[in-house]
């Protein structure tokens, strides 16, 4: 895994974007507070520590392609700490409050602790992968400046964050069957389609307000589905080729 050039990404992501809060709000009152609602529950589910992945890095420590993969993951969950400071702008712009707890955020909870470590992971890629949907939903749809200003930026981020994933991950893997990698691909399209109707029902109001249809975030979530389990099989096919040189030049 090239870790190096994460972490210089990651890096290179953190100047400020020059967004001007004053301007006055672009928004028919109808979207105004449920959009508002919808943000403060994604900006509660940005405020984790990063606690589970780093639980992970342990079992990856010492491993041959990993080295400095602890550093690039505090760059990565650094970023995600600036997404709750910018949604928690959003939110405030949009007159409404922010959350310590909701029902869909302590469900997501519960249910990615139900087996292991690595279904955890799972459960937090999943949740990555339709956040990238639903930010691509609000920056075609809203109109007012500043948000959707902020929401490309986070589709920007969330793309580059399921391609470090998928690097991470399906280097993991390459030594994995074809078959068992297969299989694995299926029980987490289940998983991701599962997590998407909660999503949308979660958010169906803020849906409603900005004229998306079912079929559109269906489409979306299952765009980002398909690009991440691409990178994630190439990942594991270059990681095979490169231990397999390794191996004939020794």
């Amino acid at each position: 895994m090239n870790v190096g050039k994460w972490i210089r990404r990651f890096e290179g992501n953190t100047a400020e974007e020059e967004v001007d809060w004053e301007a006055p709000l672009e928004m028919a009152e109808g979207l105004r507070v449920p959009l508002g609602e919808s943000l403060a529950i994604f900006q509660l589910g940005e405020t984790g520590t990063g606690s589970t992945l780093r639980r992970y890095v342990e079992r990856v420590q010492g491993m041959d392609g990993f080295a400095g993969y602890e550093k690039a993951l505090e760059k990565f969950v650094g970023e995600e700490h600036r997404h709750a400071a910018m949604l928690a702008k959003m939110v405030s712009r949009l007159g409404g409050t922010l959350l310590e707890k909701q029902w869909s955020n302590g469900l997501f909870r519960r249910v990615r602790k139900l087996i292991n470590l690595e279904f955890q992971l799972q459960m937090l890629l999943t949740a990555e992968l339709l956040a990238e949907a639903y930010y691509e939903v609000l920056r075609r749809k809203v109109e007012d400046g500043p948000i959707k200003q902020f929401c490309a930026r986070i589709v920007k981020d969330e793309v580059g964050h399921t391609a470090f994933h998928a690097e991470f991950f399906g280097e993991l893997q390459h030594e994995w069957s074809s078959l068992w990698r297969m299989l694995w691909r299926w029980q987490f399209r289940v998983v991701h389609r599962v997590t998407c109707a909660v999503v949308w029902w979660d958010h169906h109001p803020c849906f409603r307000a900005l004229g998306v249809r079912r079929e559109e975030f269906d489409q979306l979530c299952g765009r980002a589905l398909r690009t991440y389990l691409r990178r994630m099989e190439r990942a594991a096919v270059e990681a095979g080729e490169g231990a397999w040189e390794q191996m004939v030049a020794l």
